[in-house]
């Protein structure tokens, strides 16, 4: 299968500082945001986060069943993220089907995130190939290959 979507090496020329810190440490309104998130989850951690002088608040939290759901949250307490694991069953028709046609002999699927922001939904895929560098999808609702993008090993 080919993609018209140029191949990219997974790599940032962004500043960013991340420190964990506790839930009485963050804003009201995040700590409004967060509590209205959990859904019967726990937290697990948070970091307060610096991205090009932007503060972002990023919270892990162990949701029930085993479901890990992330959250990204503005100083003011506006969710920008949620990004929750899901199993291929759980995916849309489009995005299970796109999924099946990516995956090559001795590729496996290694994690699957449907991340949501505003009205945007997308699914992240994780795929681990034999003997290559993994390689990152990111599908459209409607199981458009969005990027596409080869892990860089790490020195």
């Amino acid at each position: 299968m080919k993609y018209l979507l140029p191949l990219v090496i997974a790599s940032t020329a962004i500043s960013a500082q991340a420190r964990e810190i506790s839930f009485n440490a963050c804003p009201p309104a995040v700590r409004e945001t967060i509590e209205s998130s959990l859904d019967g989850g726990v937290i697990d951690e948070i970091d307060e986060v610096q991205i090009n002088g932007l503060t972002r608040y990023v919270v892990d939290i162990d949701g029930p069943g085993g479901r890990d759901v992330t959250l990204r949250i503005g100083p003011a307490g506006k969710l920008l993220l949620t990004s929750e694991d899901l199993k291929l069953s759980e995916c849309p028709a489009a995005v299970r089907t796109a999924i099946k046609k990516l995956l090559k002999s001795g590729w496996r699927i290694d994690d699957i995130d449907r991340e949501v922001s505003g009205k945007n939904t997308r699914y992240r895929i994780d795929i681990d190939r034999r003997n290559a560098r993994d390689l990152e999808f990111v599908l459209s609702r409607g199981g458009k290959v969005l990027e596409r993008t080869i892990e860089r090993f790490d020195p």
